[in-house]
């Protein structure tokens, strides 16, 4: 199971400043949440597509790890607050998503759910 967040950085907010607040945010998360494991921030290039410019994925053991981010809040909130403040004053046209993997059998053409 995936998590994805899909973003642009605010105007004024470089890529530098983008990948460094992101992976400040990346660091205290797993330290919190160490079953969730960042796939991967990427960046589109070249202008190619359509915005927003940023997609992050991460990936859950199950879709009960969104439970546990609500139940441990109160215990976290300390380490977690100033730095999710800082992404969300850094970004606008958010979106999110809950996905699974759909596996290809390459060989006939076949989905095979995961």
């Amino acid at each position: 199971m995936f998590f994805v967040q899909i973003f642009d950085p605010k105007p004024g907010v470089s890529h530098d400043e983008m990948q460094d607040i992101y992976g400040r945010l990346a660091a205290a998360w797993r330290e919190v949440w160490p079953t969730n494991r960042l796939v991967g921030l990427f960046v589109r290039k070249w202008g190619v597509g359509a915005k927003p410019d940023y997609l992050a994925i991460w990936e859950l053991p199950n879709a009960a790890a969104m439970d546990e981010w609500d139940n441990s809040w109160d215990r976290v909130k300390e380490r977690m607050i100033d730095i999710e403040n800082e992404f969300w004053r850094a970004v606008e046209m958010v979106e999110t998503k809950l996905m699974d993997q759909i596996e290809i059998d390459e060989e006939g053409g076949d989905a095979i759910g995961r």
